[in-house]
């Protein structure tokens, strides 16, 4: 049997495919933070949601840790 304790930090949850209110919902209820969001243009995902983020799900972070993230952005020349 395997026991996980986190105390005064969070566990990363999976953000992808999350909508950035969404992902700022699961990262404070983790008791993380939602960090720099950087435009993601490749057309991988739905406009508004999470395509990548920088710190991988399931590491425990110390309280407060802010998690970066790429969003799916429309480029200028739309999506083909």
């Amino acid at each position: 049997m395997n026991i996980s304790v986190t105390i005064g930090g969070g566990r990363v949850p999976g953000l992808i495919g999350l909508t950035v209110p969404a992902a700022r919902t699961a990262l404070t209820n983790a008791g993380l933070a939602l960090g720099s969001q950087i435009a993601d243009t490749s057309c991988a995902g739905k406009a508004g949601t999470i395509t990548e983020q920088y710190t991988r799900e399931g590491t425990v972070l110390p309280a407060g840790t802010a998690v970066n993230v790429a969003v799916a952005t429309v480029p200028s020349g739309g999506c083909l």
